[in-house]
C-alpha cells in the first residue's frame, strides 16, 4: 500500500476465514468424487524428543560436524564393479534404494591397482583419489544417462526390510552437483523430500524402518532398538568390514534442528494422503499449450517441463494450523469407510469456525456402527494458495463476483515458483473446473545485491524498499523495478537509483516549463512543422505502450516513456519551440506550441500514472485538471493513439536531422566555434527528399546557420559524416558575424547575472556595457532587449550595483545593472 500498488486494503481475503476454508473442501471433495485422492507414504520432519511431527517454517538449521561416508555399491551381473556415492547420513543407508546421477554430467569408469572398477563423476575423480592416496587409469567416459535402470546390490542388503527391493539408477537434473562427493547420490526415499520426490516418480521403494522416538524397528534386524544417530558408528564399521567402506570424512554442513528443544530431526515416511495429479498430468499439459500465455517463451518451456514430470501431490500435513482435511474415517480397525465433507451444508453443524478445535469433536455414524472421526491432518498450505482464484472471492457459497472474473486474467510471481504457485493454481484448477484458473503468466527473476550477489543478512547487504523510499521516493522504486526486463535478475544499486532521480528532475523541469510558458488552449488546425512531429511521436509512443501492456512487456513501456521525455520532448521539441513560447514573443505560432506542449505533456502525464502514480497524481491535480475533468487522474481513460496522426516519413526525416545536428557540433567542435555563435553556412548531404523540402527553418535554428544548403560537397569547410550522410560547415568569420558572436556571448553573461542576483523573468534592467572593444556593442540593445527584458542600455560609464566581467576571444567586457 506505502509503493501505491493498488488492491482493496480494506477488504482483504484471508485463507483462514471461514469461507475460504469452505472452497478448499469444496475442491477436496469434487477431487475425491473424481477419484483423485488416495491414501500413500510422504517424507515429514520428525523430534525424536518430542515425539512429533514438525512443521516445515518450525525447522532451525545449525551447523553441525558429522562423519559422512564414501560408500561402494556392486554393481549387478558383476564381480568387481561399483558405484561410488557419498553421504552425510550413514543411518539412512540401511533404507538405500536407488541412486540418483545427473543426466547430462560427464562419468567415468575408472580401474585401480588392485583391480576394481569404480563409476563416478569425471570432475570429482582426482578429489577422491587424492583422499585415499590411490592410484587409477581411465577406462571409460560417458554421459549420466547411461547409467539409468543399472541394477546394484545395496550394501546393508541382508536387513529384513531390504527383501525384495530393486535398486538401480535413476536420473535426476535438480539433486546432483560437482561441488562435492562423487556425483553419484544416495537416494533413500524415505529419509527425505527429495528422496521421496525421485523415489515416487522411479517407482523405487520407500523403506522407513523408525519409531517416532528416533529408534529402529525389527525391519531393521540386529539394530533394532537402537537410536539411528548411535548406530552411524556400527554401520560404517560393518561396511569396513563387507570391504564397501571407501573412506571417511568430518564434515560441517548444516542440518535440521527441533525449535523446541534443538534435537536433530529425522525425516520419515509416514502415510500421507495424496491428490493423484498423474491422472490428469496430460489435461494440464494440453490446457496450458492452449489457453495460457507465457510472453517469455523460456518461462513457459521451464512450467511445461515441470508438468511432464510432476508426481502425485502429498496433500496432507501433520500440524495444527490450516485447513482441515475434510476426511471422517471409522474408527472400528476392520473398517474402511471414508466420509469426506465438501460443504458447511453436508458436515451437518453450521460451527462458527471451521479450524481443527471446532470440527474435530464433530463425529458421525458409520454404516458399520462404528464411529467417525476427522482425521488430524490439515492440508498442504500450497493447496490453500492453489484454490485462491475462488476462495478468495467467496465461490461456491457466492457465484458473484467470481463468474464475472473468472478466469484470472494476470498472474506475477517469481521463478521459485514453477512448480510453487503455478503449479498448484493449475493443479486446483483442473481439480476443479477441468481448466488452469489463469491466462497470462509473467514469471520474475531474483532481485539482487550490488555486485551480483544474493541478498542476505549474513552478508549484510539487504536493501529494505523503505530505505529507498525513504532516500529518494516511492515512485522513484516502482520506476526503478519497472524500467527493467523481469525476466532477467535485476541487481541493484544506489547509482542507478541516482539515474531515476536525475530522469525525474528532467520531468519535473520540463512540467515546471508548461506551467510557466504553456497554456491549456485547443489545439489550432494550424501548427508548425515540429508540433506535428511531436503530436505525430506522441502517437507512435502510444501505440508502443499499448502494444508493450498488452503483450506483458510493460518494462518497454517504461523505457519507452523515459526515452520520449528525455530525448523527444526535453531535449529537442522544447528546444525547437522555446522562442515561441517566450513571454515577449508575438508571433502566430505561439498559441499553437502553447496548445501542443500542454496536449503532449497531459497525455504523457497519464500514460505514465500506472508506473508514477503519486507523481502523475500531483502534476493532474496542479496543472492539468479541469473544470468537469475525472476526480484522478487514474479515474481517466488511458490515452488511445491516432493512426492518422502517425506521419512516419516526418519522424525518419526528423531523425536524420538530429544526427545532422549531432555532426554539425562535431565540425564545430573542430573549428573551435561554440553552438551559440551563428556560421555563415551549412552544406547538407542527403538522399531524403522529404526533408530537403520541409526542414529548412528548422535546419537554420537547430544549426545556427545564416544559410543552408543541400550538396554533396563543399570546398574550404569542415565536414562531419553521420549514419545518414555528411555536413560541410563554412568555418569562416567576418566583422559582422564576430559581432554577433560577442553580442551572443553578452546576452549569456547577463541572463545568468540576472538569475544570480535573483531577478524574475518580467523584470527590466537598466544595463550598462564597457568593454575594449565598444564600437562592436553599439546597438547591441536591439538584438538583446527581447531576451533578457533590458529597460534602458549604455555604453561606456558602468552604472549600477550588480557589476561583473567576462572575456571574448581574448578582451575583457565589463558589465553593471
Amino acid at each position: 500500500e506505502n509503493l501505491g500498488v493498488w488492491m482493496d486494503w480494506d477488504n482483504p481475503y484471508r485463507t483462514l476465514d471461514k469461507g475460504y476454508i469452505e472452497a478448499g473442501w469444496f475442491t477436496f471433495k469434487t477431487a475425491y468424487d473424481k477419484g483423485l485422492v488416495y491414501k500413500d507414504k510422504y517424507t515429514v520432519h520428525v523430534c525424536s524428543s518430542c515425539e512429533t511431527v514438525v512443521s516445515n517454517n518450525e525447522v532451525e538449521y545449525q551447523k553441525v560436524s558429522d562423519e559422512s561416508v564414501y560408500v561402494k555399491l556392486k554393481v549387478k551381473g558383476t564381480d568387481n564393479e561399483y558405484l561410488i556415492i557419498w553421504t552425510t547420513t550413514p543411518w539412512t543407508l540401511p533404507s538405500n534404494a536407488g541412486v540418483i546421477a545427473h543426466p547430462d554430467f560427464d562419468y567415468v569408469k575408472v580401474e585401480l591397482n588392485n583391480g576394481e572398477k569404480w563409476i563416478l563423476a569425471k570432475d570429482l575423480v582426482e578429489n577422491l583419489m587424492g583422499k585415499i592416496e590411490a592410484s587409477y587409469k581411465t577406462l571409460e567416459e560417458f554421459k549420466g544417462k547411461k547409467l539409468k535402470d543399472l541394477e546394484y546390490e545395496t550394501p546393508f542388503s541382508d536387513l529384513p526390510l531390504q527383501e525384495g527391493v530393486n535398486a538401480k539408477v535413476v536420473l535426476n537434473e535438480e539433486y546432483v552437483n560437482l561441488e562435492q562427493g562423487t556425483g553419484l547420490v544416495h537416494c533413500a526415499p524415505g529419509h527425505g523430500t527429495e528422496d521421496f520426490l525421485v523415489g515416487k516418480e522411479n517407482k523405487l521403494s520407500t523403506l522407513c524402518p523408525l519409531t517416532m522416538t528416533g529408534e529402529y524397528t525389527e525391519e531393521a534386524g540386529k539394530y533394532a532398538g537402537k537410536y539411528v544417530k548411535d548406530a552411524d558408528s556400527e554401520l560404517t564399521e560393518e561396511l569396513r568390514e563387507k570391504s564397501l567402506l571407501v573412506t571417511t570424512e568430518k564434515i560441517k554442513h548444516d542440518y535440521p534442528m527441533c525449535w523446541r528443544c534443538k534435537t536433530p530431526l529425522l525425516f520419515m515416511a509416514m502415510p500421507q494422503w495424496f491428490i493423484k495429479v498423474s491422472a490428469i498430468r496430460k489435461k494440464i499439459i494440453a490446457d496450458n499449450k492452449k489457453n495460457v500465455n507465457w510472453p517469455y517463451d523460456w518461462a513457459g518451456k521451464r512450467f511445461e517441463d515441470w508438468l511432464q514430470n510432476m508426481g502425485d501431490w502429498p496433500i496432507s500435513r501433520q500440524r495444527y494450523w490450516g485447513i482441515p482435511v475434510p476426511i471422517w474415517e471409522c474408527q472400528k480397525e476392520d473398517c474402511d469407510e471414508v466420509k469426506v465433507i465438501g460443504s458447511i451444508k453436508e458436515l451437518g453443524k453450521d460451527t462458527e469456525n471451521l479450524h481443527r478445535q471446532f470440527v474435530d469433536p464433530i463425529e458421525f455414524d458409520c454404516k458399520c456402527g462404528g464411529r467417525m472421526k476427522r482425521i488430524e491432518d490439515i492440508l498442504d498450505v500450497w493447496f490453500d494458495s492453489g484454490i485462491a482464484p475462488w476462495g478468495s472471492v467467496g465461490y461456491p457459497q457466492k457465484e458473484e463476483p467470481f463468474k464475472t472474473l473468472w478466469p484470472v486474467d494476470f498472474i506475477l510471481e517469481g521463478s521459485d515458483q514453477t512448480r510453487g504457485w503455478f503449479n498448484s493454481l493449475a493443479v486446483c484448477g483442473m481439480l476443479t473446473f477441468d481448466r488452469i484458473p489463469y491466462i497470462n503468466v509473467v514469471q520474475h527473476a531474483l532481485v539482487l545485491a550490488e555486485g551480483g550477489l544474493k541478498m542476505s543478512k549474513s552478508l549484510g547487504n539487504i536493501v529494505s524498499p523503505d530505505e529507498v523510499v525513504e532516500k529518494y521516493g516511492r515512485d522513484h522504486i516502482r520506476h526503478y523495478l519497472l524500467y527493467y526486463d523481469p525476466a532477467e535478475d535485476f541487481v541493484f544499486s544506489w547509482e542507478k537509483m541516482n539515474d531515476v532521480k536525475r530522469f525525474f528532475n528532467t520531468w519535473k523541469n520540463t512540467v515546471k516549463f508548461q506551467e510557466l510558458y504553456g497554456s491549456k488552449k485547443e489545439l489550432p488546425s494550424k501548427i508548425a512543422l515540429e508540433d506535428k512531429w511531436v503530436l505525430s511521436k506522441l502517437n507512435s509512443l502510444i501505440e508502443k505502450v499499448r502494444e508493450s501492456n498488452e503483450k506483458y512487456y510493460g518494462f518497454k513501456s517504461v523505457q519507452a516513456i523515459q526515452e520520449f521525455i528525455v530525448n523527444d520532448l526535453s531535449r529537442w521539441y522544447i528546444k525547437l519551440i522555446r522562442e515561441r513560447l517566450w513571454p515577449t514573443y508575438t508571433g502566430e505560432d505561439k498559441e499553437a506550441a502553447q496548445a501542443t506542449l500542454y496536449h503532449v505533456l497531459d497525455s504523457v502525464n497519464t500514460l505514465m500514472a500506472p508506473v508514477l502514480v503519486h507523481m502523475s497524481e500531483a502534476a493532474y491535480q496542479d496543472i492539468f485538471k479541469g473544470d468537469g475533468d475525472e476526480e484522478s487522474v487514474h479515474f481517466r481513460e488511458f490515452p488511445d493513439f491516432n493512426k492518422k496522426g502517425i506521419d512516419k516519413k516526418l519522424e525518419e526525416a526528423m531523425t536524420e536531422v538530429r544526427m545532422i545536428t549531432e555532426a554539425s557540433a562535431s565540425a564545430r567542435q573542430e573549428s573551435g566555434i561554440k553552438l551559440r555563435w551563428p556560421v555563415k553556412k551549412i552544406s547538407i548531404s542527403t538522399k531524403n527528399d522529404y526533408l530537403k523540402k520541409n526542414f529548412d527553418k528548422i535546419l537554420m535554428f537547430v544549426l545556427n546557420a545564416k544559410e543552408i544548403k543541400f550538396a554533396d560537397s563543399a570546398k574550404g569547410s569542415v565536414k562531419a559524416e553521420h549514419v545518414k550522410g555528411a555536413i560541410f560547415l563554412d568555418s569562416s568569420v567576418d566583422d559582422s558575424l564576430e559581432k554577433e558572436w560577442l553580442i551572443k556571448e553578452l546576452g549569456k553573461h547577463v541572463q545568468g547575472q540576472r538569475k544570480k542576483a535573483g531577478f524574475n523573468i518580467e523584470d527590466k534592467i537598466n544595463l550598462s556595457v564597457d568593454s575594449d572593444i565598444n564600437s562592436q556593442l553599439e546597438n547591441a540593445d536591439e538584438l538583446l532587449s527581447e531576451k533578457i527584458g533590458i529597460g534602458t542600455y549604455s555604453l561606456g560609464k558602468l552604472t549600477g550595483k550588480n557589476k561583473s566581467e567576462f572575456e571574448f576571444r581574448g578582451k575583457k567586457v565589463r558589465i553593471a545593472f
